[in-house]
């Protein structure tokens, strides 16, 4: 017996199956609304989770999706203060909706946004395993952002690593290498492993906890959903890098001096 699809219903079959697709696959906007910072307690968030410095702020992204780009872009000066104030420690884990298939004992990746994804994820999982320290691996994490889209991440990478004086050497050879593969494995192990899945991306966690309400206040408004738990757990007194709350590095000097590099490599 044959069955045959009328046209509109095939069009409604495929326009279904694309919607599902982008949907599983897309990254996700931030908050374009503001957290509102008047009571941490009605999020309904600070009783599962410790109130008590140094907070785990772990963000689940993607190295192309533009929105894991902007809340890095937008948390660098942030996370740079709160780190050398020791409010918080920060994990980056650089897999997001990406994919994984083991063949002949490794592991091939395949990346949302393409290839060039996958060498991003690869190369920022290698420099925070060699590189260790949160303050030194992060701007270098928002400097590959930074030129997302624009430079090729090798070539971005390599000049990151100049500017900042790092020696990329171990980071590349991990990068191109074994090792760079079962560091990446790791990264999709860990992001499986959340509870609940990651449904977005960019996806954050406060000490391993996700809910709506952290989800909201770490992507809206990072420096006072961070100062306002903070100040909640200290019953009310907030930690002075928050009185303070200069959050003056911008990453603006970063950015210069490593624009400068690229030009004189031919990129505008």
């Amino acid at each position: 017996m044959k069955y045959h699809l009328h046209t509109s219903t095939l069009h409604s079959i495929l326009l279904f199956v694309t919607i599902s697709w982008l949907s599983a696959n897309q990254c996700t906007a931030l908050p374009t609304n503001a957290y509102n910072r008047d009571d941490v307690r009605q999020r309904r968030d600070v009783d599962v989770t410790s109130t008590k410095s140094p907070l785990d702020v772990s963000i689940y992204y993607e190295a192309l999706c533009p929105f894991s780009r902007q809340l890095i872009m937008d948390a660098y000066p942030v996370v740079q203060q709160f780190l050398q104030s020791g409010l918080v420690n920060l994990n980056l884990v650089p897999w997001g909706k990406s994919s994984e298939k083991e063949e002949g004992g490794s592991y091939l990746f395949q990346c949302p946004h393409g290839p060039d994804e996958c060498n991003g994820n690869m190369i920022t999982t290698c420099a925070m395993h060699h590189l260790k320290d949160p303050s030194v691996y992060f701007p270098f994490a928002r400097c590959i952002e930074y030129y997302a889209y624009k430079v090729p991440t090798n070539t971005s990478a390599k000049e990151c690593a100049k500017t900042l004086s790092i020696d990329y050497s171990p980071i590349e050879a991990c990068a191109t290498g074994p090792e760079g593969t079962i560091l990446q494995h790791e990264m999709a192990a860990k992001t499986k492993a959340l509870n609940p899945v990651v449904a977005t991306v960019p996806w954050v966690t406060l000490n391993g906890v996700h809910t709506d309400a952290i989800q909201h206040g770490l992507t809206a408004d990072m420096a006072s959903y961070i100062c306002q738990t903070l100040s909640y757990g200290a019953g009310g007194s907030k930690p002075e890098a928050c009185t303070a709350r200069s959050v003056a590095e911008s990453g603006g000097d970063l950015t210069q001096r490593t624009m400068a590099g690229l030009k004189a490599l031919g990129y505008a």
